[in-house]
């Protein structure tokens, strides 16, 4: 990598730096600590990093949905999930909506996280004490294999953008010599025809996306606003259904993965909860302890 790209790595090496960058930071508030975690972002469409990427799309919506939700998924989900795919899918198709989040930090890693997965996973209590353990959370993450193709097109895009003449001049270095190797590069292997290299392609790639799968930190969904026969946990006042005097006003109330970062919406939630708790403090509602308003 190029000596002129300050990283972690070259601050911690030895005494000096660190003291210096650690001085800068307390004497003028400038220098590398002020950087930010990450520095470049792209909400790239299919269309710009898959060619095969209609296709890709077509199979996702064809499929049984048995074969993505687990086993003995309640017929409320089910009836939830199919009406996030009518809504998803054509978000997918749009030419003009992001479909991955590209990630370019203060360090240079470039990496990729899923705007609209398919995928749903399950959050359930361990025990009928909350304190006693934490839920069980399995994310099953590319249960919907549509969202690992998506994945590996996209890390075959980083590649791309890797080997273009203004990165060449950084001298990236690939984490994992295997990650992007000349035969996946566009015009590599050119022994092979254009399906064999896609299916060797695929199949690489596939399995460094579920090798190397993780949360990008937005954990959302597990106590989703949606109707009741729909599988709702709350309603629209943010009441959870069946309970008396208990609201839930975090992320998990998102009933699909936004396309975007999600703080500003969290914002928006809590400012909107602190509205309704208020006024049904003020009104006498459910929270002041007399009748709520109907």
């Amino acid at each position: 990598m190029n000596a002129s790209l300050i990283t972690a790595k070259s601050i911690e090496a030895n005494d000096a730096s660190r003291a210096a960058a650690l001085n800068e930071y307390e004497t003028k508030r400038i220098g590398p600590l002020t950087a930010p975690l990450i520095s470049t972002i792209a909400f790239p469409a299919m269309r710009h990093f898959a060619d095969d990427w209609v296709e890709l799309i077509d199979a996702a919506e064809g499929r049984d949905i048995n074969q993505t939700l687990p086993p003995g998924t309640p017929a409320s989900v089910r009836k939830g999930y199919q009406a996030q795919r009518r809504y998803q899918i054509p978000l997918l198709r749009n030419p003009t909506e992001g479909a991955v989040e590209i990630l370019a930090d203060s360090v240079g890693t470039l990496s990729v996280a899923m705007q609209r997965p398919l995928s749903r996973g399950t959050v359930r209590p361990a025990s009928a004490d909350i304190f006693d353990s934490p839920p069980l959370v399995d994310p099953r993450y590319c249960s919907e294999p549509f969202d690992c193709l998506v994945l590996a097109r996209a890390l075959l895009f980083n590649c791309a953008l890797v080997r273009t003449r203004a990165m060449a001049e950084l001298r990236p270095v690939v984490q994992e010599p295997y990650f992007c190797p000349d035969d996946l590069s566009p015009g590599g292997a050119a022994n092979n025809t254009a399906a064999d290299q896609r299916n060797v392609t695929d199949s690489r790639m596939l399995e460094l996306a579920r090798q190397y799968l993780a949360t990008e930190f937005h954990p959302s969904g597990s106590t989703a606003m949606l109707p009741l026969d729909l599988g709702g946990v709350v309603d629209t006042e943010l009441r959870v259904y069946g309970t008396e005097g208990l609201r839930v006003v975090d992320a998990g109330v998102m009933p699909m993965v936004l396309g975007a970062h999600l703080q500003a919406a969290v914002y928006a939630i809590a400012e909107r909860a602190a509205g309704i708790i208020s006024d049904h403090d003020v009104s006498g509602g459910e929270d002041s302890g007399r009748p709520a308003r109907t």
